[in-house]
């Protein structure tokens, strides 16, 4: 399920201090303890960019390895 970030309108107590630092995903705004939320956000988001990462850097390699000998012309 995907949730849209909300908006200071929806909010009956909107605190600005505390979308700037937690951002406005439902469950980050409205939970009792964001700070948690959102270290373990930032530590699965940074997991996953550094495996795609690799598999970038793997995918060059093989393309090198790859084809290696073969030539074009431009």
């Amino acid at each position: 399920m995907y949730f849209y970030p909300l908006v200071s309108a929806e909010i009956p107590d909107f605190d600005i201090d505390k979308a700037v630092n937690y951002g406005m995903l439902p469950s980050h705004y409205l939970s009792k303890n964001p700070s948690r939320l959102l270290s373990a956000y930032v530590d699965i988001y940074i997991r996953e960019e550094i495996k795609e990462e690799a598999l970038v850097r793997n995918l060059k390699a093989f393309i090198k390895k790859r084809y290696a000998g073969i030539r074009t012309r431009f």
